[in-house]
């Protein structure tokens, strides 16, 4: 995947407004938002890292897992009345190859065990699917800010902790499904 593709494009202003309003919003989250967070953070699931009210484009996320790009959103009561404007926002975030996850405030306030099972079976079904690990659409593609940062130093040569892998070296077939050779790092020169 081109990690340059499905950017969103953000001019300064906005992006100002928009770092502000999600900043504003992980100071005062709602109780659903609040309890979530308890049982997601510090990688609690399935050793997943999810970031709360994380910018991606014009929007603000509630939940988001940049390692396999799901996206969690709470709806609360005010989305019974913007159900359109929601469908259009989930549909723009689809269209960066991101999975939404949407549960209501009530599921997650109520039913919090089949709340977090529902967002590990989709994890689960993303990483089989080999979605894991993909360049994230950061919140701006600015490639002055800390994005752009920390993407060149992971491109940069380091010795794999792993043998058998890093730049030059060819992969064996692995024997887990969709990874080999081909799959996600071609042999050079082949």
């Amino acid at each position: 995947m081109n990690p340059q593709r499905n950017r969103p494009e953000v001019s300064g202003g906005l992006k100002k407004i928009i770092l502000q309003a999600a900043r504003d919003l992980r100071k005062n989250p709602t109780c659903s938002e609040a309890l979530l967070w308890q049982a997601l953070r510090g990688k609690q699931l399935n050793g997943i890292k999810f970031r709360r009210q994380q910018p991606i484009g014009p929007f603000v996320v509630d939940f988001y897992a940049s390692s396999i790009r799901l996206v969690v959103e709470i709806d609360g009561a005010i989305h019974q009345q913007q159900q359109e404007a929601d469908q259009a926002r989930q549909m723009i975030l689809e269209s960066l190859d991101l999975e939404v996850c949407r549960f209501s405030a009530s599921q997650v306030e109520n039913e919090l065990d089949s709340v977090l099972s529902a967002i590990s079976l989709k994890a689960e079904e993303i990483r089989l699917a080999g979605g894991e690990d993909t360049p994230s659409p950061g919140p701006f593609p600015d490639k002055r800010g800390r994005g752009a940062k920390h993407h060149h130093q992971a491109e940069a040569s380091l010795p794999s902790p792993l043998a058998g892998e890093g730049p030059g070296v060819r992969k064996l077939p692995s024997p887990l499904v969709g990874e080999g050779p081909g799959e996600r790092n071609p042999p050079p020169n082949e």
